[in-house]
Formats: C-alpha cells, structure tokens, sequence
C-alpha cells in the first residue's frame, strides 16, 4: 500500500521530487500536506474519523507513517482485525477524496466519507466470504522482469465494476532494483468496456509516471489487444467492449 511505503504523492513528496514549491495543505491552509497529516490531522479527517466507530492512537503527530499507526494499533495495542480494517478503509476514502475534490471533484463531509467507508468495507467483506471458483490444478504464471539500467517498469491493469456500474485502474512503478518508485489505484465513475478499462490504465500509467517525474519508463500490461495496438502490429479496435 502507498500509504504504508509513504509514497502518497502529498504535497510534501511532490515538493520533495520538486514537482510542486507549496507544500501546505489546500484544505486547512495550515500546515504542510504529510501522510499523517492528511489521514489523521486535518480538520477533514478529525471531523470523518468522529463520525466512524473506529479511532487511531492518541497523539498521532504530522510526522508518524501510515506504518506507525499500525504499528501502535496491532503490535502496541493489540487492536481486533475488524477495526484494523475499518482504519485502513477510512484512510483510503479520505486520500481517494482529497484527490477527486485536487481534480475539481466534488468535497464530501466527514459523514459522507464515513458512511462512504462503512459501505466499501461491507461490501468487500460480503464478497470475500462468497465461496470463490475451483482453483485449477495448473495455473500459468508470467513472472515480473526487470527494466535495464536506470529504466522504470510501469506495470499497469484495468478491471471493470459491474455492479457498480464503474472501473478502476492500477499503477505501480518500480525501478531496476525492484524497489516501488509509486504506485497508485482509483475508481472510475463510468461505464466502459473491458477493452476500455485496459486503454484507460495504459493512459493512467503513462501520465502517473509523467507526474513524478519518471521518463526512461517501460509500459506493461496484461492486454494483448492493447499491446497489439501500440506496438503496431495490428490496427487499434473500433469499439471498446473486447475482452
């Protein structure tokens, strides 16, 4: 997760990678745009986590990781697992939110973001408790490589919601080494094709990489279709909807 790797892109990340010279917080205009400050210090945050059953560690200050919190709350104290995920889940809403409302998106109130997280992780523990497929007796696996040199490898995926009528995409960039550069994941608000879903990645993928910064990049995905089309070697589909 980027926020436990603290490689959100908050404004003090993106100032540190010289993307940005104003690193305050666009929301209280107080302090500066830290992980902790974005999930646990801002006005936003106390007013979302006072409006859920779960709570943090006392005296969470700017400078604590995502990584600290929960280490205080599982190894320190010894939290029960249901409330470690309602924790994790608000997180996630607060910088999903943050970054709709940075893009012209509308702000939701803490109660929106709270109510937002209780349905999210609801669903998701349904769907997991569902009994799942048989798993196949073989299952065929491509293993990662890594770029040469002082490249990046942008791997990226596209999925679609069905029952949410919506998309979301995935990004995670890693260097030569193996080591995270960035990563990052998000929720599309319409209705596309497969196909659709797949192109929207690749475009998310490569202006991700364009906004930290990274340009020796290689772009990989698990489209054939999409591979296909960029690399020329059949013409780009008309309609989306292809698997």
């Amino acid at each position: 997760m980027a926020a436990l790797l603290e490689l959100l892109l908050t404004k003090v990340n993106l100032k540190r990678r010289k993307v940005l010279q104003d690193s305050i917080c666009d929301i209280c205009k107080l302090k500066e745009e830290t992980t902790a400050h974005v999930l646990w210090n801002c006005e936003i945050a106390r007013e979302t986590w006072a409006c859920t059953k779960a709570s943090t560690p006392v005296g969470v200050s700017d400078g604590w990781t995502f990584q600290d919190i929960l280490w205080h709350m599982i190894i320190l104290d010894q939290v029960e697992e249901a409330r470690v995920a309602m924790v994790v889940t608000v997180a996630w809403v607060l910088w999903c939110n943050r970054n709709v409302t940075r893009t012209g998106g509308k702000k939701k109130s803490g109660r929106e973001m709270a109510h937002w997280a209780a349905t999210y992780l609801a669903e998701y523990t349904t769907a997991t408790e569902l009994p799942g497929p048989p798993t196949p007796t073989e299952v065929l696996r491509s293993l990662w490589e890594p770029p040469p040199g002082n490249w990046y490898k942008v791997n990226v995926d596209g999925a679609l919601l069905i029952e949410h009528k919506s998309a979301g995409v995935s990004v995670i960039i890693k260097d030569s080494e193996g080591r995270v550069e960035a990563a990052l994941s998000k929720r599309l608000e319409v209705s596309l094709g497969a196909l659709e879903a797949e192109a929207k990645a690749f475009e998310t993928g490569l202006l991700f990489a364009k906004d930290i910064g990274v340009r020796e990049i290689i772009l990989e995905g698990d489209s054939m279709i999409m591979y296909r089309a960029l690399s020329g070697l059949s013409n780009p589909p008309l309609s989306g909807n292809h698997s």
